[in-house]
């Protein structure tokens, strides 16, 4: 697995990007998957920033990774497509919030 990221910064603004690959576990078929993160960055302050993060994971039929650490176990028995973090499913999410240093 791997997870490349880049920020471009102008001015009190920045854009990032990211990207990660997980490929196939051992020799079990279709167990990859792919993670694309565009954020968006907005320097208020020297202290405080508004930001905006886009993430989505595009899992391979045969696995199911997800945002948390208990997705395999939220996501039902093995096999099964019945919910987001199913097997095969590609889970998104957008991030909105404010950052402020003390």
């Amino acid at each position: 697995a791997y997870y490349l990221a880049g920020t471009y910064k102008f001015g009190n603004d920045a854009v990032k990007l990211a990207y990660g690959k997980a490929n196939q576990v051992g020799i079990t078929a279709n167990t990859g998957a792919n993670q694309v993160s565009l954020g968006y960055d907005h320097g208020m302050s020297k202290r405080t920033k508004l930001y905006a993060i886009y993430t989505r994971i595009s899992n391979n039929a045969g696995a199911m990774y997800g945002f948390s650490q208990s997705t395999a176990t939220a996501a039902g028995a093995a096999g099964t497509n019945a919910t987001v973090n199913g097997l095969g499913a590609s889970p998104s999410a957008i991030s909105l919030g404010i950052k402020h240093s003390f």
